[in-house]
């Protein structure tokens, strides 16, 4: 029986932990941490503090898009 889930990462398909590390030790890795080290060029790597507010859950993402699409003005054609 599959369980209906409100959070996203409830519903998200991805690789179990056991998977995730058959994975990791298949390309030579011990962690994700240092597969994504090996795999991203320093250029790109963020390099200090987040200035992203908290998250938040995907209804409330929800409820405050509605909020802001229902501030739009239909423009005459």
């Amino acid at each position: 029986m599959v369980l209906a889930h409100e959070d996203f990462r409830y519903r998200h398909i991805g690789p179990n932990n056991a998977d995730q590390k058959d994975m990791l030790e298949s390309l030579g890795y011990s962690s994700l941490a240092h597969l994504l080290d090996a795999a991203l060029p320093d250029a790109i790597k963020f390099k200090g503090d987040s200035t992203l507010p908290a998250a938040i859950s995907e209804a409330d993402a929800i409820a405050e898009l509605r909020k802001i699409a229902s501030k739009t003005e239909s423009q005459p054609r």
